[in-house]
């Protein structure tokens, strides 16, 4: 297992550029999760990783220009976003950091 983490880490989120992408924000996510479960404080800061890429990439934006029913990319990204807020959310209020 954990060599398939560090392959993760040093392939997906080590690379800027390759980590600039709506799979790989959900890599980082699954990874957050992960070290979540078995307790490492680095969940925190994946998860930080992981919004700052949203935020880059405007999924925190509502895309304006659906009027009919949403897309099915469209909801992928809202949940990667909803996601990654309420696993930051929680993380905060475990670890004592700020939100």
């Amino acid at each position: 297992m954990e060599l398939y983490i560090k392959t993760v880490e040093r392939l997906i989120v080590a690379d800027e550029e390759m980590s600039m992408s709506l799979e790989s924000i959900e890599n980082i996510l699954l990874l957050a999760q992960f070290y979540s479960s078995v307790g490492r404080r680095k969940a925190w800061t994946n998860i930080r990783r992981g919004i700052s890429h949203a935020v880059l990439l405007d999924l925190h934006q509502p895309l304006l220009f659906s009027s009919g029913p949403q897309s099915s990319p469209t909801t992928r990204r809202e949940s990667v976003w909803w996601h990654l807020a309420e696993c930051e959310s929680a993380l905060c209020l475990m670890l004592g950091l700020p939100g």
